[in-house]
């Protein structure tokens, strides 16, 4: 019997960025509904694909997520730390205040570097750049959508997010550059 192979190239960016797009929207509306379950369950199974699309690289590809997950949670954790953001769904909290669901988009966001954002590979201005816009925007909508409070003067909180995720991208991709040459 003769082995099928099927040729994933032609939609693994597509297939990767709908499948962190969808992850996020899970997330963070389920999180605003009060589950903190959604985000994760969703992220296990964009994981599973991920990986199998990524058949070469898969082990360097789950050491790199578990790793995103980590330092990505350890940062975005700050500003919750500090009293500025409250998470909804909160019930299952690392650091204390910081939610499951919430390191589940990290596991989504550490899967985009070696497909649909593979092209700023290297470029770490670039990402600081794109952290810096990225991840107050990201913020926002999820607080507009119920999943976070902020808690005090929003321009404030949301410029210090910007900073934090300024630094926070380069220091993910550098470790993504690292483990996954």
């Amino acid at each position: 019997m003769e082995k099928i192979k099927i040729n994933l190239a032609p939609i693994k960016v597509p297939v990767n960025l709908v499948l962190y797009n969808l992850g996020w929207v899970a997330a963070v509306i389920g999180a605003s509904k009060g589950s903190a379950f959604t985000g994760p369950c969703f992220a296990v199974f964009s994981l599973a694909i991920h990986l199998l699309i990524m058949q070469k690289t898969w082990i360097k590809e789950l050491k790199f997520v578990f790793v995103a997950v980590f330092i990505g949670s350890l940062f975005d954790s700050l500003l919750a730390q500090l009293g500025y953001v409250t998470f909804a769904a909160n019930e299952y909290a690392l650091f204390g205040v910081y939610p499951i669901w919430m390191s589940s988009l990290w596991a989504g966001f550490a899967t985009t570097l070696s497909l649909s954002l593979r092209w700023i590979k290297g470029r770490f201005i670039l990402g600081a750049m794109f952290g810096a816009l990225g991840g107050p925007v990201s913020l926002y909508a999820g607080s507009r959508l119920g999943a976070a409070v902020l808690n005090g003067d929003q321009t404030q909180i949301l410029l210090m997010s910007g900073v934090e995720w300024a630094v926070l991208i380069p220091l993910v991709m550098y470790c993504h550059k690292k483990l996954i040459p």
